[in-house]
């Protein structure tokens, strides 16, 4: 079944047309980038995708269902998760309270339960630590569980966002520009994450200007330009395609 399917979407702010009837999709188990010069509409397309702005036409499907009108918590819960450009994280909490988070969407014991700590909230609690721990091993971040995410380096940061949004337990997870900031052995391990969260049946809607990394990475490739489709393809044929050439260089 398809993850993710666009139809004809659109959305405009006033007279300006930010996204123009886009079509695209995602599958399970595949890595698809979406890419574009500086202002192309990548993030209101992310943004149009969770929930957090309305569609002014179109129409958005996940796993067969039409997600169009529904909220972004809704959106959430059917198991879309995102990260986002400008890294929001809860900065006076450790690296593992930020991860644990994530995980408040499992969430089944009630406020009492909570509030009066019973052994149910309890043992939740701890199995919520215990995986987020693995999670920081995978992004190896361990030695980092207790310490105060303001004061991590801007790759760290990003790497904290993408184990929350993990934490829910996605089956698409939208990655706007994760290597941002980052050298070509941090860019690298991370890719191989990636690949790994595919290969266990995980949508990856990768947003990213490192055109190597995408190239290295991706199994199709969307590319937008002033919020319109201009290619797809493979990598190779999207960043020979002389629209795409045309739009980045201007020549």
């Amino acid at each position: 079944m398809t993850s993710l399917t666009l139809h004809d979407i659109s959305k405009h702010f006033g007279g300006v047309a930010a996204v123009q009837n886009l079509s695209m999709r995602t599958e399970p188990g595949t890595i698809t980038g979406l890419i574009g010069p500086n202002g192309a509409g990548k993030t209101t397309i992310v943004n149009l995708i969770t929930g957090m702005l309305g569609v002014t036409g179109g129409r958005i499907e996940f796993e067969g269902r039409d997600i169009t009108a529904l909220t972004a918590r809704d959106i959430a819960r059917l198991g879309v998760a995102r990260t986002f450009q400008n890294i929001r994280l809860l900065k006076e909490a450790s690296v593992i309270e930020n991860v644990v988070v994530g995980y408040h969407r499992h969430e089944t014991s009630n406020t009492i339960a909570n509030l009066f700590g019973l052994r149910s909230a309890r043992a939740e609690r701890a199995d919520f630590y215990e995986r987020a721990r693995k999670l920081l091993a995978l992004f190896e971040m361990s030695d980092y569980e207790h310490h105060t995410a303001a004061f991590l380096s801007y790759g760290h940061q990003r790497r904290v966002e993408m184990m929350r949004a993990l934490a829910t337990d996605p089956k698409l997870l939208l990655l706007d520009e994760p290597v941002a900031g980052m050298n070509d052995v941090e860019g690298e391990y991370l890719g191989k994450i990636f690949r790994r969260l595919a290969d266990d049946g995980i949508s990856v809607l990768l947003i990213e200007h490192n055109m190597r990394f995408v190239r290295s990475l991706c199994d199709h490739v969307y590319v937008v330009d002033s919020g319109r489709l201009i290619a797809e393809g493979s990598a190779d044929y999207v960043i020979n395609h002389p629209d795409v050439v045309q739009a980045y260089l201007g020549t």
